[in-house]
């Protein structure tokens, strides 16, 4: 994994939060590559620009829905870090009704329904209910963040959450693109920040970026 060096705060924010979150990766053969200060100025703000035209339209009204804000601002986002891995680390993986039965309330199908993001069945407890239907509820304290594959029977870990961090919901932009909303208490003062990761299951992209509300 590629870490390229933004702004120093940034960075020293970054690495803090890295301490409770987990990215899954796999190494490099790259990692000593260290671009110019002007090169990862560069790159950021066509990263910036990028994305900001894939989240511009029906995606602004979900992020609005889910941060719970008046007027949604790509210009309220700040690119804390951003990377690619050569391959994500996968497991079997089969895919049964029992499954999406039980979890359906924390998967996501992407458009053309050929890969499912899982943000929620990681740690959870599957509880019957007096009617018949299931309902998930909290056990371990750690979240985990899956792609699954159907049709390979196979999984891949994108994102592993610790205590600190809340996962509020997740979306498909493509069929290849997801956006996943989620909180961190940085400082265990109950101050969280807003994190958003854009994820590139395909190319195995990712982009962190924190909400800042401005007034």
């Amino acid at each position: 994994m590629v870490l390229h060096p933004l702004k120093t705060d940034t960075m020293n924010r970054w690495w803090m939060i890295a301490l409770c979150m987990c990215l899954c990766a796999c190494g490099n053969n790259n990692k000593d590559a260290k671009p110019s200060a002007g090169d990862t100025l560069n790159t950021a703000n066509v990263i910036r620009q990028e994305d900001s035209i894939l989240t511009s339209t029906a995606a602004s009204t979900w992020l609005r829905e889910q941060l719970q804000v008046p007027v949604w601002q790509w210009s309220n986002l700040e690119l804390e870090n951003y990377w690619q891995d050569e391959a994500l680390a996968e497991q079997p993986f089969t895919l049964t009704p029992e499954f999406l039965k039980d979890y359906k309330s924390v998967l996501r199908w992407a458009p053309d329904s050929s890969v499912l993001l899982d943000i929620g069945s990681y740690g959870s407890v599957v509880v019957q209910k007096e009617d018949g239907t299931t309902r998930l509820e909290g056990g371990e304290p750690d979240t985990e963040i899956s792609v699954i594959f159907p049709r390979e029977n196979k999984k891949a870990r994108l994102l592993f959450a610790g205590p600190s961090s809340y996962i509020i919901n997740a979306t498909w932009l493509s069929n290849t693109e997801a956006i996943i909303a989620g909180t961190f208490d940085a400082e265990g003062n109950q101050q969280r920040d807003t994190l958003l990761w854009l994820v590139d299951v395909k190319q195995n992209r990712f982009r962190l970026y924190n909400y800042k509300q401005r007034r």
